[in-house]
């Protein structure tokens, strides 16, 4: 069981970073956006992978306390 949790802990790490830098890019990209169009489509790249993350975050907390 701990090998899981590590391995879950590891993969974590890794979509944290990636999500920070998805983050990054996307301050950058509204900061040069020219037009309302353009910012509402970093907004909706944004709010879809937020989505996603509580939406994995949901499934992995139900799991666990389920078992």
């Amino acid at each position: 069981m701990s090998l899981i949790s590590i391995n879950d802990l590891h993969r974590r790490v890794a979509r944290y970073r990636e999500m920070r830098g998805r983050l990054e890019t996307a301050r950058k990209e509204a900061s040069s956006a020219r037009t309302w169009g353009a910012l509402e489509h970093v907004v909706t790249k944004v709010e879809r992978a937020l989505l996603q993350e509580v939406s994995e975050w949901h499934s992995v907390t139900s799991f666990t306390e389920s078992r």
